[in-house]
């Protein structure tokens, strides 16, 4: 079933309103390194490809986690092989935190797009870096939307780990995946808290990886769809939303509104696209633009 996340990331790109050009964005205080145009359609590109590898990293994970415990077993029956599972756990953990630290600046950046209402009434600068915005909005020194405020606030005491964690080793030290074993193995992060970001003020951070990946995973992915609803009440419900759907012989273009969306009503088939047009690059005709 499609979600309110899936319906922001497909109709948000299509969004006109949103299409703002280069010299109001940088007004808004966004850098602009080209003449592309309409950066949104970059940042909820780069949002979606950030959401995927997520995913993906999850599952990899869990798969690393396993082949590691194995790894780990073979070393206590033998005493001796190697820890490159375990080695490269601890980076995939890493490089895990630093996705969802993307995916927040990401969704910054957007807030520059969808809250226009902040940039009509204000004229103090909004701050890129989504810790900036977050901190203010939590100090009660800006308000982008009620509803977003308050998720804001009250829904990220999570977030809070993941930057100590993040923050530890981006800054200072890099962790490494540690045995914890009594009736089964455990393998977990080991890093030392030497930032100013406490987490539960202890000098070592110990993490189980596992259940930190399913329960950031999840929590990142409430925190979006809650936003995307937000979000989505900003969107033109004229706004049309494509998808592709490849055959034997051809490519099918299917469209449909986000009203008629939401009113229930089904896609239409606009356009069958014959496969050897696409083989061969063929320019005669047009597919539309759905990054």
């Amino acid at each position: 079933m499609t979600n309110e996340l899936d319906l922001f990331l497909g109709f948000g790109i299509q969004n006109k309103k949103w299409r703002i050009d280069n010299e109001e964005i940088e007004k808004r205080g966004l850098p602009i390194k080209d003449e592309f145009d309409f950066q949104i359609i970059r940042y909820i590109a780069s949002l979606r490809d950030r959401i995927n590898n997520l995913s993906l990293l999850k599952n990899e994970i869990e798969v690393l986690n396993k082949e590691a415990i194995e790894e780990t077993e073979k070393l206590y029956e033998t005493n001796y092989g190697t820890s490159h599972k375990r080695n490269l756990l601890a980076n995939y953990y890493e490089t895990f935190l630093n996705q969802i630290y993307g995916i927040m600046e990401n969704i910054a950046k957007i807030n520059f797009f969808v809250f226009d209402d902040y940039f009509v009434h204000n004229t103090q600068e909004l701050n890129r870096g989504f810790e900036n915005q977050r901190d203010k909005i939590i100090d009660g020194k800006l308000s982008l939307n009620p509803e977003y405020d308050n998720i804001i606030k009250n829904d990220l005491d999570w977030y809070n780990e993941v930057c100590a964690i993040r923050h530890t080793f981006i800054h200072f030290i890099a962790g490494m995946c540690v045995i914890d074993r009594k009736e089964e193995i455990v393998l977990k992060y080991l890093t030392f808290n030497l930032s100013f970001i406490e987490l539960n003020k202890e000098e070592k951070i110990i993490r189980n990886i596992i259940e930190d990946i399913r329960s950031f995973y999840n929590k990142t992915m409430t925190f979006l769809k809650g936003i995307s609803i937000i979000y989505l009440k900003n969107i033109d419900p004229r706004a049309i939303s494509y998808d592709y759907i490849l055959k034997d012989d051809y490519l099918e273009v299917w469209e449909i509104s986000l009203s008629d969306y939401l009113e229930g009503k089904k896609w239409a088939l606009v356009q069958k696209v014959p496969k050897i047009y696409l083989h061969l690059g063929r320019d005669d005709f047009h597919l539309p633009n759905n990054p």
